[in-house]
C-alpha cells in the first residue's frame, strides 16, 4: 500500500493484539508509502470500549524503531463515555526515515 489513513483501526484493536495488527500492516507497506494515524488519548482505564487510548509512547513503542513520527494536529474534545470528559485526538504522519546515499 502506498497510503494508510488509520483512523479507528489501531484506536479498536485490544492492546494484546496490537503488536499483531502492526506487523500485519507494515508488511503491506510500499516502501515509499505515507501512513497517517489518528489516536485518542485519554485517562480513565476503567473505560473499556471503543475508541481505546493510545499514547505517543504506544506509538513509539509499535512503530517508532521502522519509522519517522510527526504529530500533524491535536484537538481537544468532551466525551460522555469517559470519566475524565476529556479526549486528546492526535494525528500523526508516520514514514520510512530518509537515508543518505
Amino acid at each position: 500500500m502506498d497510503i494508510v489513513w488509520d483512523r479507528g483501526g489501531l484506536v479498536s484493536i485490544k492492546e494484546e493484539d496490537r503488536k499483531r495488527y502492526v506487523t500485519l500492516l507494515k508488511s503491506l507497506l510500499a516502501h515509499n508509502f505515507s501512513y497517517a494515524l489518528y489516536a485518542t488519548e485519554y485517562e480513565d482505564t476503567a473505560f473499556e470500549g471503543f475508541p481505546r487510548s493510545v499514547s505517543l509512547p504506544v506509538i513509539q513503542e509499535l512503530y517508532g524503531d521502522d519509522y519517522e513520527i510527526t504529530r500533524m494536529g491535536i484537538t481537544f474534545v468532551e466525551r460522555s463515555y469517559v470519566r475524565s470528559k476529556l479526549i486528546k485526538e492526535t494525528l500523526w504522519h508516520l514514514k520510512k526515515p530518509c537515508t543518505q546515499g
